[in-house]
């Protein structure tokens, strides 16, 4: 037998009216939403460029030093492209 389906929320055309937290600040909420997707895409900024995507040989360096400390890559590895 088929669900019924629930009507939307006639204010809203939600059917979840109460998907919005009830008795709390906006501001507060703003605020804190604006934190948390700062801090989700802060390593997202673009250092030293300002082209997206460009690759400097200072970044390929740092990541290559990180692998290497976390054992990713052999100490001996050479992270220079070939032909430089």
């Amino acid at each position: 037998m088929p669900r019924a389906r629930t009507p939307p929320c006639a204010s809203t055309g939600s059917s979840t009216p109460q998907s919005k937290p009830q008795g709390t600040d906006e501001a507060k909420l703003l605020s804190d939403s604006r934190r948390i997707f700062m801090s989700r895409f802060a390593d997202y900024e673009l250092h030293d460029t300002k082209k997206y995507g460009e690759s400097l040989a200072k970044q390929r360096d740092d990541l290559a030093g990180l692998m290497k400390e976390q054992g990713l890559l052999p100490a001996d590895f050479d992270v220079r492209p070939s032909g430089a």
